[in-house]
């Protein structure tokens, strides 16, 4: 998995095998060959090329990710492993399909936004005519983003959010129907539906 300087706390969790475990047995159980899935907030890939390998060669994976160098890193991952199931945007999603700000900086850093950038962002219902689950990492953007699925989101059958704001979050999910049926960390929220 190819990383850059300033992430030394990723790749000691990819080294011992401890990055997020609890997300990682969650999908592995869920997944089914042939889905189609987004990775909302893939920084690097590592995700993306997970789902790329439970999907399967008939399934295929959209990884989305605005700040350049993530994105860039994410593609490369994913071109070493030969994964021809995944396409990689270099983009935020959201509501609308718009040229936005983004703030960058923070991710991995611990240390708040410290720059912004202007960047493309993709409404999900734009661009993509089928979704059957979808992993989200996306620094609080996450009401806005499951605004943008439309009707797509009536076809979503798992999901993995993370999101730090209880209360808010547990109302936007109710919102927009997703049942939750199970928690990590008080941080990562999961969501199935049985009859989709």
């Amino acid at each position: 998995m190819l990383v850059y300087n300033g992430h030394e706390t990723m790749c000691r969790y990819l080294r011992a095998n401890q990055l997020e475990t609890g997300v990682i047995e969650y999908l592995r159980k869920t997944v089914r060959p042939g889905e189609w899935v987004a990775d909302f907030g893939a920084h690097v890939g590592f995700y993306t090329c997970l789902l790329a390998v439970l999907v399967g060669s008939r399934g295929r994976v959209f990884a989305f990710e605005p700040e350049t160098q993530h994105a860039t890193a994410c593609a490369l991952n994913v071109a070493r492993n030969r994964y021809g199931n995944v396409t990689v945007f270099a983009a935020a999603v959201g509501g609308t399909t718009a040229i936005v700000p983004f703030p960058v900086g923070f991710c991995g850093t611990g240390i708040p936004g410290v720059g912004e950038l202007r960047c493309w962002q993709v409404r999900v219902g734009d661009v993509l005519g089928r979704l059957d689950g979808f992993k989200m990492d996306t620094q609080g953007s996450e009401a806005n983003i499951l605004g943008g699925f439309g009707g797509l989101l009536d076809a979503v059958r798992w999901g993995v959010i993370e999101n730090h704001n209880d209360g808010d979050f547990d109302r936007v999910m109710a919102e927009h129907g997703l049942p939750r049926v199970g928690d990590v960390n008080n941080a990562q929220r999961f969501f199935e539906r049985q009859n989709v």
